[in-house]
């Protein structure tokens, strides 16, 4: 145990002040705040708005109309006049379904000539305002507001539906990158250190099962700092008040401690299953030229999860999910997705977990028999069948 710490720590000091990991903590977060602000900005304003002037009066309805499409032309303005008995239930309609920002009710002989129905912004309002001071619209009052509750609680459950997507496919792809990246540096490590013949003198003091688990330790290890300092990042700029003035509002973060706890989880027991592959291929290759022709085994099944994180965090309790979920492959990816988006059965939660640990013993296994003879092994790249004796040395 004292070797495979002294082997971790080794490889974890090596590794953090490498000028790479500084570069990459810091231009992760960077990218990913750029693309953040980025989407929600021109997301944002290439939003075309959609109100409609209601009124008797069909001149100043025309009126209002044209002098909203003067001020801005981005802005889809429709007039309706006279209105029908049907007008106020088909514009809510519009409202509540997200079709229309709202609607404009002009009477000029009610006590209150001007009614907005909707929840328009403050600009919005002085945008109206001014619109019907200059249709001769005079009235002291200011516009009324009065909103309409089905569509504020449709949109506050769609704001923590897409919340929730948001969280699942930012820590899917934190995962996914880092779970690729680390793994393939613990295949990297091993490569390197075989082709400069380092191993033959460690193998005097330490066993290849101690070496080996060093390793994975010492490279999850700054795996997992980076992710930390990453959410940590990531916390910090949403807390700022920076993020919700360009989203223009809010911003809620759809996560609790209990899914931030199997996070980790998932992501430690992910790292150790495709590192436990990833020192398989480092010891059966020769060279650094060889193990990028092999990094597809370990590439192929994350690809997979990313192309099924789109329909599975659509519908999180289907059969496609629940199975791809209990695969313990796709199991880290899959099952925190379903966790974040769906809220899964709490028997399947742990079922996943067992069958992760398992998977990862034997991967463990194996890995450990290849990897005591493959390490020593020089010249060409053994055939499957070698690799299959060497399994059963003991």
């Amino acid at each position: 145990m004292r070797n495979t710490l002294l082997i971790a720590r080794r490889e974890y000091m090596e590794r953090i002040r490498a000028k790479s990991f500084i570069v990459m903590t810091v231009l992760i977060p960077l990218l990913m705040g750029c693309g953040l602000f980025a989407s929600v900005y021109f997301g944002g304003h290439a939003h075309v708005s959609h109100i409609t002037i209601v009124s008797t009066n069909t001149q100043l309805a025309v009126d209002v109309q044209n002098q909203l499409a003067t001020e801005d032309p981005a802005l889809v303005v429709d007039a309706i006049s006279p209105p029908t008995a049907d007008t106020m239930h088909i514009l809510s309609g519009d409202v509540e379904g997200g079709d229309s920002e709202g609607f404009l009710w002009l009477d000029a002989s009610a006590q209150q000539p001007a009614v907005f129905f909707g929840k328009p912004a403050a600009s919005r309002l002085g945008q109206l305002q001014r619109a019907l001071q200059r249709s001769g619209l005079h009235t002291s009052d200011d516009i009324a507001v009065k909103h309409i509750r089905q569509s504020q609680r449709e949109s506050m459950n769609l704001t923590a539906a897409q919340s929730s997507k948001a969280v699942a496919y930012f820590f899917f792809f934190l995962m996914y990158m880092a779970v690729m990246f680390y793994g393939v540096n613990v295949a990297r490590s091993i490569t390197e250190e075989k082709t400069s013949r380092v191993f033959e003198v460690m193998l005097a003091t330490v066993s290849p099962e101690e070496m080996m688990a060093g390793k994975v330790i010492g490279v999850g290890g700054v795996g997992l700092t980076q992710v930390f300092i990453w959410i940590a990042a990531a916390a910090v700029l949403i807390a700022t008040p920076l993020v919700p003035m360009i989203a223009g509002g809010t911003i809620t973060v759809a996560i609790s401690a209990w899914q931030m706890i199997f996070f980790v989880l998932m992501f430690t027991l992910g790292f150790m299953l495709y590192a436990s592959i990833a020192a398989i291929l480092g010891a059966i290759v020769n060279s650094e030229q060889e193990l990028s022709q092999l990094n597809m085994i370990l590439a192929m099944p994350l690809a997979v999860c990313m192309f099924l994180l789109y329909p599975i965090s659509s519908n999180p309790g289907g059969v496609l999910a629940t199975v791809i979920s209990l695969i313990p492959l796709w199991t880290p990816l899959i099952m925190f997705t379903r966790v974040v988006v769906g809220y899964p059965p709490l028997w399947q939660v742990l079922l996943s977990v067992v069958d992760l640990v398992i998977a990862i013993y034997a991967m463990m296994w194996i890995a450990s028999r290849i990897y005591r003879v493959g390490i020593l092994m020089y010249g060409k790249r053994p055939s499957i069948r070698e690799i299959l004796r060497w399994m059963r040395y003991s």
